[in-house]
């Protein structure tokens, strides 16, 4: 039970200036990308912490598609005054009792490790709570939204694991279609991808995508897979591609997400 005078409830339109107000004090580069996102994917899954109705906290949560209920965790910050009193923890425990109502099954959060010149690691306090909710660091993309900055990946079983039997190599083929920009960076791009046919992509189909990355003056380049389709090893890594880690049991439990990056010299 919340402390008397305390709220958790779903995020409303009338809530947003409030609720981006306490991103942009906390980073004004958060805050653009937070307003792009809620006007993107809307409010659904979204939630503030109340004190007395105002606004002391923001959260949520967003379904990963194509997953056995996996699921990203949303902006999460408090207002400066709130933070250190352990109220960031009560709000992430109201947060997975919706999860667990919706048996979500593993949940990923991803932030930075940046270091702000005048405030220091500015994302010091976020990780420290991360940790103390059972979240497990899982991946380090380095460099990965400028040269000396990084994204950390965490990973958190909501449910107890059930492994699975050894998941059968995929059969299906894997096109490659386009570059995408990532977001929040200003260089870094991913190659999207399908199953399609019997056919994997060949290593010509890889170099026409990186030539073009490198014509748009990309830093680096990215992709992932499902941890059972072994046949895109061999053109990845012939072409220089190099793997990072995994987000464990991300598709669902034993089938692992993969990552793999190009760096241009």
């Amino acid at each position: 039970m919340l402390p008397y005078g305390w709220n958790f409830r779903s995020m409303k339109s009338d809530d947003l200036d409030d609720v981006l107000e306490i991103i942009n004090e906390h980073d004004e580069d958060d805050f653009e990308d937070a307003r792009e996102s809620y006007d993107q994917y809307g409010l659904t899954d979204q939630y503030v912490f109340t004190y007395e109705d105002n606004i002391m906290g923001v959260t949520g949560f967003r379904y990963e598609p194509d997953t056995d209920n996996t699921y990203w965790l949303s902006w999460t910050y408090l207002t400066k005054e709130q933070r250190g009193q352990q109220m960031g923890t009560r709000m992430i425990e109201e947060l997975f009792e919706i999860l667990k109502k919706e048996k979500a099954r593993k949940i990923f959060v991803s932030t930075s490790d940046y270091i702000d010149p005048e405030e220091g690691s500015i994302y010091k306090t976020a990780v420290s709570l991360y940790r103390t909710m059972g979240f497990k660091e899982e991946i380090i993309h380095r460099d990965f939204y400028e040269p000396g900055e990084s994204e950390l990946i965490f990973g958190n079983y909501l449910q107890p694991r059930y492994p699975q039997k050894r998941h059968k190599p995929e059969k299906r083929g894997v096109v490659l279609d386009d570059l995408y920009k990532i977001d929040e960076t200003d260089d870094l791009y991913a190659i999207e991808w399908e199953f399609i046919g019997k056919k994997v992509f060949s290593e010509n189909d890889i170099n026409m995508l990186l030539d073009k990355a490198k014509g748009m003056n990309a830093r680096s380049v990215l992709m992932a897979f499902p941890s059972n389709v072994h046949k895109v090893n061999d053109p990845l890594r012939t072409c220089g591609f190099q793997p990072l880690g995994m987000l464990e049991d991300f598709y669902q439990d034993d089938l692992h997400k993969i990552h793999f990056r190009y760096d241009f010299k």
